[in-house]
């Protein structure tokens, strides 16, 4: 079965919200489940998932390289660069490491990524939740 990652750019109080929400229904035996990275704001979305980070995690999927020195080849970028976006996306769960004879493998963690960003955000600074 395939696993998707949603990721969306929520506010907390929006995050506290769907918790709930779910929280209640886990409690009477209806649980939705699946997997979600939130940013509470664009900013550190953009900041986090950019294109570059997005081709990487894409090529893992499709080229499925044997290690990183690889990946960095197929997507002509050099090594570092390459390392520092892995450790990134690895941070966020978006790809994991097997290792054999002494090198890293990459891998994608999800077989979907499904990206949900809100036209309008809603706002509730000043009133916390109940």
């Amino acid at each position: 079965m395939a696993k998707t990652l949603i990721i969306q750019v929520r506010s907390i109080w929006e995050s506290f919200k769907e918790f709930r929400h779910e929280y209640e229904n886990a409690k009477k035996g209806k649980m939705k489940g699946g997997y979600y990275l939130t940013f509470a704001n664009m900013a550190l979305f953009r900041k986090t998932i950019t294109p570059k980070r997005l081709e990487l995690v894409h090529v893992i999927a499709s080229k499925k390289p044997s290690s990183v020195r690889q990946l960095a080849a197929l997507v002509s970028r050099d090594y570092k660069s390459v390392s520092q976006d892995l450790a990134i996306l690895e941070d966020n769960g978006l790809v994991t490491f097997s290792s054999h004879k002494g090198r890293k493998i990459p891998q994608a963690a999800y077989d979907n990524l499904h990206i949900k960003i809100p036209l309008v955000a809603t706002q509730r600074v000043n009133n916390p939740p109940p």
